[in-house]
């Protein structure tokens, strides 16, 4: 009556420890032998006399196998939902943080484009002026067209600059020159700075090492800075508004490149601040460029802090690592000019 259903477990047993491949088949190994030892002691009755002590044995080991491998089977069937409790809050998390990155970008790109979408109202409205007068202004408002043209242009970089950041592969880097960048930052800017009646000066270190990097982030961080240096200025009156910019290698193989406004600078309590995510000192800002900024520079193994101006205004701070074993640019036949555009002064 025991012999088949023994011979039976014993040969399943045998199978599963051969082949076992899941936490499933070792359980169903493990249920398999508390069965075949139970079978087993089914003889128990025959070859001893009831109720002795081999007789409670059988009856014993019947009752903890089955109470053990019931708690057992409790007790992971309990992490099971355990770990699909915290996938599914892990996942809910991801959601979120997709969401909340999501908002980033958005406003990223919104904080970011304001700028070129209003020197574009404001050319466009000169434009039209120059054309809806008795003796229209053609030259005046080609001008108009050709900085709408040039607006465009820095929107549509923008915009490629920021969704890089966030796009895997879109963070394209190689080896740059920071008197490139500068200049170039600055070039795109120019006509911003002029309608603020801003004087800015560039002063260069030639030749620098080159730094290895993205050209579009980077370009986003100096252009940055130097618009919420140009927006401090706005307010200045009765004094130059002078925005000043330099490029220095230091000892330790890095390039230190300073941003110094004469504006109204910001409060002592709030340089701790001004670089975490929607802090802002604008009324109508979104508290995100500086922090954007930051991470950015961050990426590239720099650094971005600020300090108080002497007399007035900020300097912004940025040192980034030159590039390791890199030869420094060829001299060019002549050295870089002071770069100076005036805008007037108040």
């Amino acid at each position: 009556m025991f012999v088949v259903p023994a011979l039976l477990s014993a040969c399943a047993a045998a199978v599963l420890w051969r082949y076992r491949r899941s936490v499933l088949d070792l359980w169903l190994l493990v249920m398999l032998w508390t069965w075949l030892v139970d079978i087993l002691l089914q003889f128990v009755p025959v070859l001893v006399e009831r109720f002795s002590i081999g007789y409670y044995s059988g009856r014993i080991y019947g009752l903890l196998s089955t109470t053990i491998i019931l708690i057992v089977l409790v007790v992971d069937a309990t992490a099971i939902n355990a770990r699909f409790v915290i996938s599914a809050m892990a996942r809910r998390r991801e959601s979120a943080n997709r969401a909340a990155v999501m908002e980033a970008v958005t406003a990223s790109i919104a904080h970011e484009i304001k700028q070129p979408l209003t020197s574009i109202s404001l050319y466009s409205s000169a434009g039209a002026t120059a054309l809806n007068g008795l003796q229209p202004d053609l030259d005046r408002a080609r001008a108009a067209f050709d900085n709408i043209n040039e607006d465009v242009a820095l929107a549509v970089h923008i915009m490629d600059a920021t969704r890089s950041m966030f796009v895997k592969g879109g963070d394209k880097r190689g080896d740059l020159d920071c008197n490139e960048l500068l200049q170039s930052a600055l070039g795109a800017l120019k006509n911003e700075l002029e309608m603020r009646r801003i004087t800015t000066e560039l002063d260069l270190t030639n030749p620098l090492p080159l730094i290895h990097g993205s050209k579009t982030q980077l370009h986003q961080v100096i252009s940055n800075l130097v618009m919420n240096s140009a927006d401090a200025m706005s307010a200045v009156a009765g004094r130059p508004r002078i925005l000043s910019l330099t490029a220095r290698i230091e000892e330790a193989e890095t390039i230190l490149i300073t941003i110094r406004d004469t504006g109204v600078g910001i409060q002592a309590d709030a340089f701790d601040k001004i670089f975490e995510p929607f802090f802002t000192t604008k009324e109508t800002g979104m508290g995100l460029g500086l922090a954007i900024c930051r991470w950015i520079v961050a990426t590239h193994g720099g650094e971005l802090w600020a300090s108080p101006n002497q007399g007035s205004g900020t300097i912004f701070y940025l040192r980034l690592p030159a590039k390791q074993g890199a030869d420094s640019p060829p001299e060019p036949p002549l050295e870089i000019p002071e770069f100076r555009m005036s805008g007037g002064r108040e």
